[in-house]
């Protein structure tokens, strides 16, 4: 399977920082023929895997990571992306929605977390298409399964 997030690096949508909106419910037109989004979920993170089954290093800002994860639409469970290996630097920005990174932070190898990411920690008012099939909706809440492989060396990533 190809990953999404394979798919939007090469074409340079996948950094992406935007600033947090207001905790609001809805998706309003600016008057200009954009969007404006206002969230309907909070960001929350939620421990899957037990703390007593979990002995790994914890994952701190600045660290390079190498996860496995799944990455669904919150409001239909739509899967858009999967993949394994991918590894960004934690805190920086580095390659991956900021709700994303934020997500694994404190996060210790091996365990696997579900993670809720409000449009404002992800893409916005943006929609991402491939072969002209909305895979994200402008606004769109999503949520991921993240399991944190391994802290690598920094030279690791990238």
């Amino acid at each position: 399977m190809r990953t999404l997030f394979g798919s939007l690096a090469s074409l340079g949508l996948l950094v992406v920082l935007l600033p947090a909106a207001s905790m609001l419910s809805g998706c309003d037109s600016d008057g200009n023929g954009g969007v404006t989004c206002m969230d309907t979920e909070a960001f929350d993170i939620e421990d899957i895997t037990p703390d007593s089954t979990t002995t790994g290093d914890t994952v701190e800002d600045g660290a390079c990571v190498s996860v496995t994860y799944v990455g669904r639409r919150f409001d239909d469970g739509f899967e858009f992306d999967s993949g394994s290996g991918l590894r960004f630097f934690v805190g920086q920005g580095g390659g991956v929605i900021n709700g994303f990174w934020l997500g694994v932070r404190e996060q210790k190898v091996g365990e696997t977390r579900r993670v809720i990411i409000p449009s404002s920690l992800g893409y916005g008012s943006r929609e991402l298409t491939d072969g002209g099939e909305v895979i994200i909706p402008a606004c769109a809440t999503l949520e991921f399964e993240v399991t944190v492989d391994d802290i690598l060396p920094s030279s690791s990533c990238f």
